[in-house]
């Protein structure tokens, strides 16, 4: 049954991870206790330190002692309900942008379009029938909440906040081309498509959106490519006006946004990926969930909103099996006509340099995708290396080669193995890593002391990120308390935090991670090139982010620095393979002096 908000909204759903029968349910996570000394040392408190008293005591005076002794029976509502995203809506460095493989019968951007539309369409049909395999990891079953946030899901941002709304509407798509905006109705999720009434219908709204130029400028998609700050403002002035009010509510229940780029003819998987992420905002939408970037030859990335809760391995299988749907012929049904109308929001002019500027400032013009060939799993698995743990070696060598510090590397750990779980994020740079590494061109080491220490780090980070999926965090856990609870409640918490805070000459209670690297392996589909933030630069990080994906004998990688961090990024690809093949070199010559025996082991596998 439809519901709808006192904003009018249409919601099938509050819940962030969406109930989907098919599939089974994983195991629930455990947690961390307060009364546990080792959950305080898992996060860098010294049992029995002052550090660890006060903590201790702002926790029970915050009311989270309350909070955790009702934690078991409530856990699996909590998680299932809390977002811990939001605000954050800063999608050009948080979002992520793949590329599909081409569609050899469709070489113009409206027939792919038509092809996008039914696949989402039957992708979404045979997600609720419980038709897509479910996700499993060894004997485990994944959790499968989340791809539901692909369909019908929009972020809405009204009186300077932010939050999730996830329609019962599936007949609408947002269509944009050349900055402006057409609602189109394509009936219910079930009804059969018109493929020649659709292309017809399309083909009119892209000539219509050229029958006048317009200030490019003004086009609402910058507003949502601004930081999140800018963003509330803007919607606010928007908002003011009640014909775009009116418009604004339309947008908040569309099935998803395809953005026609017509007049852009990448040639390659890395252009496609970089001008669909990095140019022509007028022509995006950044609050859908799921945007279709199609160009002129037909070559389309999609776009997908983290601040969605779509994470890297949900968008990479999902852009496959959107991608396999499209590719397929689907029966022609009875003639039908289809309605569009256009959008008309106005722009609210007096913060256009302020977006503008907002862009620019996280905007990045040199090449990001990258791909280092013949190094591989196959390498590394000839040496009984991992090969995750391996490349975040090299990565932490390349950054002191250009930092002359040891950094802290976080690596994004998929968690989809507990119910209702999502990402985290685990500091892999161990202290036997920083070991490993300060010795890697020691002329006194041995190539087989040196190989001892590279088997020695990839052991330490395997250890710590197992330690890390066995329960939920204390800090972790304080944060979806503080996200669960609102009014007096929450500002007596926030207080209480903030004091104990300052008398331990804190900034938050729990100590805040310095961020330097971010990294993340997300599942590999061989029909989406390319995954990542190309072109952006990372405002939270005080080096790089960057995707990474090992297969058998080559390396993807995107690259995002921070907007501090100068090197060029093809300087520093360079550099990341020479010590990637530095590596094996000293693992061939241990291995080759017949002082090491190993067996082959599989790979381990990471987000």
């Amino acid at each position: 049954m439809t519901k709808s908000d006192v904003n009018g909204n249409l919601m099938r759903t509050n819940d962030i991870f969406e109930y989907l029968y098919p599939y089974q349910n994983p195991k629930l996570i455990p947690f961390a206790k307060i009364d546990d000394n080792s959950a305080f040392e898992d996060i860098g408190f010294k049992a029995g330190s002052s550090s660890h008293f006060l903590t201790k005591m702002a926790l029970h005076l915050s009311g989270f002692k309350n909070f955790e002794n009702h934690l078991k029976e409530n856990l699996e509502y909590i998680l299932r309900t809390t977002n811990i995203r939001l605000p954050n809506i800063h999608s050009p460095v948080i979002s992520a942008t793949l590329s599909i493989l081409d569609d050899p019968n469709c070489n113009d951007s409206v027939s792919r379009a038509v092809k996008l539309i039914l696949a989402v369409r039957q992708f979404y049909i045979d997600l609720k029938e419980g038709k897509i395999e479910q996700d499993r990891y060894g004997g485990d079953f994944l959790e499968m909440g989340l791809y539901a946030n692909l369909f019908a899901t929009n972020v809405v941002v009204q009186d300077k906040q932010a939050y999730l709304n996830k329609s019962s509407d599936f007949s609408k798509i947002n269509i944009i081309s050349n900055g402006k905006y057409y609602i189109l109705d394509i009936g219910e999720i079930e009804k059969t498509i018109d493929q020649s009434a659709l292309i017809n219908t399309i083909s009119k709204i892209k000539k219509d959106s050229f029958k006048s130029f317009e200030d490019n400028e003004t086009s609402p998609g910058l507003i949502t490519a601004a930081s999140t700050q800018t963003q509330f403002e803007a919607i606010k002035i928007l908002l003011r006006d009640k014909n775009s009010f009116e418009e604004y509510n339309v947008l908040k229940n569309i099935l998803f946004t395809i953005c026609l780029d017509s007049e852009v003819f990448p040639k390659s998987n890395e252009e496609t990926v970089f001008y669909a992420h990095n140019k022509n905002h007028k022509n995006r939408w950044y609050y859908s969930s799921l945007q279709a970037v199609i160009f002129g030859n037909g070559k389309t990335a999609l776009i997908c909103n983290f601040a969605a809760y779509l994470d890297g391995n949900i968008m990479m299988r999902s852009a496959s099996e959107i991608y396999k749907r499209s590719i397929l012929n689907y029966p022609f049904s009875e003639k039908q006509e289809y309605s569009y109308r256009k959008l008309n929001l106005k722009f609210p002019i007096e913060l256009k340099s302020k977006i503008l500027e907002d862009i620019d400032s996280v905007s990045d013009n040199q090449q990001a995708s990258f791909t280092i060939n013949d190094v591989g799993v196959r390498c590394f698995k000839k040496f009984d290396l991992e090969p995750v743990p391996a490349f975040i070696i090299a990565l932490q060598k390349t950054m002191l080669d250009f930092t002359q510090k040891m950094v802290n590397v976080y690596q994004f750990i998929t968690m989809s193995k507990y119910r209702y779980m999502t990402l985290l994020k685990e500091n892999v740079s161990t202290k036997t890593v920083f070991d490993c590494v300060s010795q890697l061109e020691n002329t006194e080491k041995t190539d087989d002391q040196k190989f001892e220490l590279i088997r020695n780090a990839i052991d330490s980070q395997k250890d710590k990120l197992r330690k890390k999926r066995t329960r939920l965090s204390l800090d972790y856990i304080f944060k979806i308390y503080l996200c669960s609870i609102s009014g007096i409640r929450k500002k007596y918490a926030l207080a209480i935090s903030q004091f104990f805070s300052l008398i331990q000459g804190r900034t938050k209670l729990f100590i805040e991670p310095s961020y330097d690297v971010m990294v993340s392996h997300p599942a590999i589909f061989e029909d989406v090139p390319i995954i990542g933030r190309s072109g952006a630069k990372l405002p939270y990080v005080k080096y790089m982010g960057l995707h990474y994906q090992i297969y058998d004998d080559k390396i993807n990688i995107t690259l995002m620095p921070s907007t501090e961090f100068s090197v060029p990024n093809k300087e520093f690809i360079a550099k990341l393979e020479s010590n990637l093949k530095k590596l094996l070199e000293i693992s061939e010559n241990a291995i080759n002096s017949g002082s090491h025996k190993f067996s082959t082991k599989e790979a381990n596998n990471h987000e």
